[in-house]
């Protein structure tokens, strides 16, 4: 893992892309057939380090998330509990970002996106690059840029809803990009 000038580590990007798309393969294979064919690159190696929620948070360290089972970090001074939408997009409120109501691309803009089951329960959380394309971490596998968010939306990962689990801060300067590489 290698460190950019700002907060955020870059993950070291994938030695053997071809064993990176097998585990892809075996490990979510509902997930695959909705990426079958379609504009999405693997980016880095497999890896429990960090988890979907930290890559959005831009930490490759550790992974987040306010469930009570230990393991995860979450900031102390926000709710613990069940990771449903509202907690978690609390988490971003406190980092700069407001709701919004689309994924299109905003010129100085950087977007998150939230993907819930029925219950409401955060499954997935998603980045937006600059390039307009998005940043997924998935699950113990590497983390993948996808061109749509609805991508990766299968009963694993749920589903983004137009309400509010799009999420958005209007200062991209201070928040330095996810990757070094660029579409």
């Amino acid at each position: 893992m290698t460190t950019d000038t700002s907060r955020r580590l870059i993950p070291d990007p994938p030695s053997d892309v071809a064993a990176e798309q097998h585990a892809l393969l075996d490990q979510l294979p509902h997930l695959v057939d909705a990426l079958y064919g379609t504009d999405y690159t693997i980016e880095s190696c497999s890896t429990d380090d960090y988890n979907c929620l930290a890559w959005a948070m831009g930490d490759c360290s550790q992974p987040w998330s306010p469930s009570l089972q230990g393991g995860y970090y979450w900031p102390p001074d926000l709710v613990v509990g069940l990771p449903v939408v509202e907690v978690v997009a609390e988490l971003f409120r406190r980092d700069g970002y407001a709701e919004c109501g689309d994924s299109g691309l905003v010129a100085g803009a950087e977007k998150v996106a939230i993907y819930a089951d029925s219950f409401r329960e955060v499954r997935h959380v998603a980045r937006q690059l600059s390039s307009g394309w998005w940043a997924s971490k998935l699950g113990d596998l590497g983390d993948i840029e996808h061109a749509t968010l609805e991508l990766v939306e299968c009963g694993l990962y749920g589903r983004v809803a137009p309400d509010r689990e799009i999420l958005l801060t209007s200062d991209r300067e201070n928040s330095p990009p996810l990757t070094s590489m660029s579409r």
